[in-house]
């Protein structure tokens, strides 16, 4: 916001060399980008082959910042709906809960007043409220005009591709979006079932397994894969409380 004020008070090449300190300039050009390939000592210019990579890498880590901050919004959204739908559940008046469940209920709000950064997942939620846990593994990850009524195919279902791109934001996070093991064992055969689904949908997104040892294969796509994923499992949550206009819950039986 500085400079654009500034901008309009003086000429843009006199606000570069005011900006920039004159020691700072060379290294703001191409004369010091060099090849992948140069040795220490002897510097060589880089190549169209060296800049197509670099745009390459630069766009794959935008794709990946994108899915990480639309799992992290929905797991935002699944902690606040899960502090509102306790809360409606233990209020006076709801659904009688026998002492077990009750206990259980007061003990997970507890937990998730009193840590504010731990996230919430499905799962969890899903043993809280079993009714909910049979919609979201019931319903599909797509977008459907009635959610609750869509069910899902095969191993595509709302809470398996849920998880499935919170593990992706795990793995993106904490392993450098590198495939291990337990990833290519436990969501595999999931994401190889959702780019088939999406193919047959008319999609030209590439099949490819994860490797273990390599990065997960992730292009444009993903992320609206990703995004309707969480769209869909956001939905299905707002409308299985039975929640009115105001996106209030009104009551989810435990």
């Amino acid at each position: 916001m500085a400079v654009r004020l500034l901008a309009k008070e003086r000429d843009p090449a006199d606000l570069a060399q005011r900006l920039i300190p004159k020691r700072d300039r060379w290294d703001f050009t191409f004369q010091k980008y060099y090849s992948r390939n140069s040795r220490p000592d002897r510097r060589s210019k880089a190549t169209v082959a060296d800049l197509l990579k670099d745009i390459r890498e630069g766009r794959d880590e935008l794709i990946e910042a994108t899915i990480v901050k639309e799992v992290g919004a929905l797991e935002i959204f699944l902690r606040e709906w899960s502090i509102e739908a306790l809360n409606a559940a233990l209020a006076p008046g709801s659904a009688s809960l026998n002492q077990k469940n009750q206990q259980r209920m007061q003990e997970a709000l507890y937990s998730l007043m009193a840590k504010p950064y731990e996230s919430v997942s499905l799962a969890k939620v899903g043993d809280l409220f079993p009714t909910l846990r049979s919609v979201l593994t019931g319903s599909t990850h797509l977008r459907a005009l009635r959610p609750l009524l869509a069910p899902g195919t095969e191993d595509l279902t709302c809470q398996s591709v849920a998880g499935l791109w919170r593990e992706v934001r795990n793995l993106i996070l904490h392993h450098d979006a590198v495939v291990h093991s337990r990833f290519a064992d436990n969501y595999g055969r999931i994401w190889s079932g959702l780019h088939t689904d999406a193919r047959e949908r008319g999609s030209t997104v590439r099949v490819l397994s994860p490797r273990v040892g390599r990065r997960l294969p992730v292009d444009t796509r993903h992320a609206v894969f990703c995004f309707t994923s969480c769209y869909q499992t956001a939905v299905v949550l707002h409308l299985a409380t039975g929640a009115d206009g105001t996106g209030q819950p009104q009551h989810l039986e435990a």
